[in-house]
């Protein structure tokens, strides 16, 4: 028996390269300070960039309610051949959307981390 993915596949032509840069550094040393006493000390440096897609390919940059689509024109022309009671075709408004990273949007899908320049461990 198949199941539904094995009979309904869609073939994607492109890739898609998401990439979160980030960096750290820590630093630790011990000091004995006498034969009883030893004091641990370390210190961490992260620096996180943000998920990014690598083409500006990804969507991203939240939602855009006042955006026009490609598509509104077509939906108001379909919408009026057959218009519900309610809604006259006239009233109908069909706006916003979602917009593709580093187009009107920004160029991450994140800022990253809130920065800390130093924290201790």
């Amino acid at each position: 028996m198949y199941s539904f993915y094995e009979k309904h596949k869609m073939d994607t032509n492109d890739s898609y390269f998401l990439v979160n840069p980030f960096t750290a550094a820590y630093i630790q040393d011990d000091l004995r300070l006498t034969n009883r006493l030893r004091l641990n000390l370390g210190l961490r440096l992260e620096r996180e960039g943000g998920a990014r897609e690598r083409f500006n390919r990804g969507l991203g940059g939240g939602y855009y309610p006042g955006d026009v689509l490609p598509i509104s024109e077509l939906a108001k022309a379909a919408y009026a051949r057959n218009p519900i009671a309610e809604l006259a075709a006239a009233q109908l408004q069909v706006l916003g959307g979602v917009r593709y990273l580093g187009k009107d949007a920004p160029e991450r899908l994140s800022n990253g981390a809130t920065a800390r320049p130093l924290t201790p461990c």
